[in-house]
């Protein structure tokens, strides 16, 4: 087997709410609005290779999974789904925001997750893995 590891970097903002959405985690850090700059690891399996010796084009895998997080993630606001307060101010003010689906929240877990997902549905990639940096030295790992 094979794995194949792209990494791509991404800024965000979020919050961090329960699951329920009725509690906030640490009003005054975490809790409260803030950024990072993200860092997303993508690791894929394959079994075999082409025949020029390779599984897949790494500019290929990164183009693909870089135009959705560019499109969804680079510089949004990640919104719990039931987080209408923050939700209404994006609106108002014309913001970028992604919400995430129903049952995540907006952790680097539930980010990583979501990711995968992503991947293994849009993309049809056999995704072995998918870590999210938060920090330099924090970071989640989702596989199944």
């Amino acid at each position: 087997m094979f794995q194949l590891r792209v990494e791509m970097s991404f800024d965000y903002a979020h919050r961090l709410l329960t699951k329920d959405g009725k509690e906030f985690y640490d009003k005054k850090k975490c809790g409260s609005l803030h950024g990072h700059r993200g860092v997303a690891i993508v690791t894929l399996r394959s079994i075999g290779t082409n025949k020029f010796g390779f599984v897949k084009d790494f500019s290929d895998i990164k183009t693909d999974i870089k135009q959705w997080i560019d499109k969804n993630w680079d510089h949004a606001t990640i919104i719990h789904p039931h987080d209408q307060n923050l939700l209404n101010f994006i609106r108002d003010e014309g913001d970028r925001f992604y919400m995430m689906p129903e049952g995540l929240t907006t952790s680097a877990e539930s980010m990583a997750r979501r990711l995968y997902e992503i991947i293994k549905e849009i993309f049809k990639y056999d995704v072995l893995s998918v870590e999210i940096y938060e920090t330099p030295t924090s970071s989640a790992l989702y596989k199944e």
